[in-house]
C-alpha cells in the first residue's frame, strides 16, 4: 500500500495497532480491516518509507496515536 496518503491516513485516524520496522520497510496491523483498490479487507499492510518522508513528523503520528512500534536490526548477523 502506498505510504501516502493512505499510511499516514490510517495512523492519523487511529486505525493502525502496530508496526514493525526495518530501515525503510514497514509492516503493520491495522485495527479494522482495510483495503486500497479493490483489494480484499485485511488487517494486516506492508509500505515503504520514502526517502524524502519526514521521520520525526511520522514518529511524533504514530506516538500520538498510540501505536506499538516494533523494530529490527538492520544487519542480523555480527561484523
Amino acid at each position: 500500500m502506498p505510504y501516502s496518503p493512505f499510511f499516514v491516513r490510517q495512523v492519523a485516524a487511529g486505525n493502525v495497532a502496530e508496526i514493525t520496522s526495518k530501515g525503510t520497510a514497514i509492516q503493520g496491523t491495522f485495527k479494522q480491516p482495510e483495503r486500497y483498490k479493490g483489494s480484499k479487507p485485511t488487517t494486516r499492510f506492508a509500505t515503504e518509507i520514502p526517502e524524502f518522508a519526514d521521520s520525526r513528523a511520522l514518529t511524533r503520528s504514530l506516538a500520538r496515536a498510540g501505536v506499538v512500534v516494533n523494530a529490527q536490526p538492520l544487519q542480523t548477523s555480527r561484523p
